[in-house]
């Protein structure tokens, strides 16, 4: 397909009025339901229903579900002040970074810089236990994918997570990593989704170190307004009082 019909793709107005043509029978039938076990028409109600699809869906189709929702949702703005949810789904390091045999107990922190370069911290995976592996022998990853937390921002608030070795020997330098920072306050939400390198706390560069083996994957959204100023720390659980709930970071 050349790249100019590519360009050609329908307005969003446009595919929204197709599928409500297709969930309500529109043109009598012909233009609907005749469709309905399209893997891509099936993939659209099972997101506008919530149910699962009720057959197996084409293998010329990688994801249809995930290409629908692309199609129906807009890129979401992380320019927005608000409370954002997220989770820190991968950490991944270099095995050379650290001696062969080396017990390593990746873990992960969420600060907030002020504008003198001082730094709190907001939220530690210190809480969830050890997350160990074995230089040379392991993969160096870790993950807390069950554990989210949400963080108010505002435009120009500094955030940034730090990744770090717990288990740093008493005469070994201890390595620590974060996630790039822009010197000028940024002005969309900086633990926005996505695959990220980190940054050494070092300007000593290691030859033997792939930089794309030193990475953080983020998942995150806008869930709310603000409601307190920024500053103050609360911790919230859901009804049932379970640990898993989010962490309130204001």
């Amino acid at each position: 397909m050349s790249r100019a019909r590519r360009n050609r793709r329908p307005s969003l107005f446009r595919r929204i009025t197709y599928f409500l043509m297709l969930v309500s029978g529109g043109g009598a039938g012909v233009g609907g339901w005749l469709l309905k076990d399209h893997p891509r028409v099936q993939a659209l109600l099972a997101v506008v229903t919530g149910k699962p699809l009720a057959n197996e869906l084409g293998k010329d189709s990688a994801d249809p579900v995930a290409e629908v929702v692309d199609l129906l949702e807009p890129a979401q703005s992380f320019s927005q002040p608000g409370t954002y949810q997220v989770k820190i789904r991968q950490v991944h390091l270099d095995p050379n970074l650290f001696q062969a045999g080396h017990t390593v107990d990746i873990q992960a922190k969420v600060l907030r810089r002020d504008e003198q370069g001082h730094t709190t911290t907001l939220w530690d995976t210190v809480a969830y236990g050890e997350r160990l592996a074995v230089a040379g022998r392991d993969e160096l990853i870790a993950g807390w994918d069950h554990r989210p937390f949400e963080v108010a921002w505002n435009p120009g608030d500094r955030l940034t997570v730090e990744v770090y070795d717990r288990r740093t020997g008493l005469f070994a330098q201890p390595k620590r990593f974060f996630l790039a920072d822009p010197k000028a306050a940024p002005r969309e939400f900086p633990l926005r989704p996505g695959t990220f390198p980190l940054q050494p706390d070092t300007s000593k560069e290691d030859p033997r170190v792939d930089p794309r083996n030193v990475r953080i994957v983020l998942e995150s959204r806008r869930v709310g307004d603000l409601t307190r100023p920024n500053g103050a720390r609360a911790a919230s659980r859901d009804d049932s009082g379970s640990d898993d709930a989010p962490i309130v970071i204001r």
